[in-house]
């Protein structure tokens, strides 16, 4: 169902893309952060810290887009979970973790037009590397 165009705007929605926890199972240990699956679902790690809690809702479009629905929600503003920052990480590994948050976050909007738009992200730790 598509919503009308005056339907509310959910600002503050938090999202970590499935594409992105199957590209951090398959290479994510050159970066510093791992996948470890749980019963209740994946939970990310970074490098020398407690693996997070799982994802649940926040990797799976299908439940949000239906959430959305009953809500009457007709836009979600994404953005990364804070906890997946990626701030422990040395600055060149997190510059590259935020790109492909950036590159994974921009399919999902792709993939679902008019439904999101998104905020990306950049490692904090260097400005430099953020700047770019």
């Amino acid at each position: 169902m598509t919503q009308p165009n005056n339907a509310p705007i959910d600002t503050h929605a938090h999202i970590v893309p499935e594409s992105l926890v199957e590209e951090a199972r398959a290479a994510g240990r050159t970066l510093g952060v791992t996948v470890e699956d749980t019963d209740s679902g994946p939970a990310l790690q970074f490098q020398g810290l407690v693996p997070l809690r799982p994802l649940g809702g926040l990797a799976r479009m299908e439940p949000r887009l239906e959430w959305m629905e009953r809500q009457g929600v007709g836009i979600q503003i994404l953005a990364s979970w804070l906890d997946i920052q990626g701030y422990t990480l040395p600055a060149v590994h997190a510059a590259t973790w935020a790109r492909l948050f950036n590159e994974h976050l921009a399919q999902v909007i792709n993939d679902n037009p008019g439904r999101f738009r998104g905020l990306a992200t950049v490692p904090l730790q260097d400005g430099a590397l953020a700047a770019r």
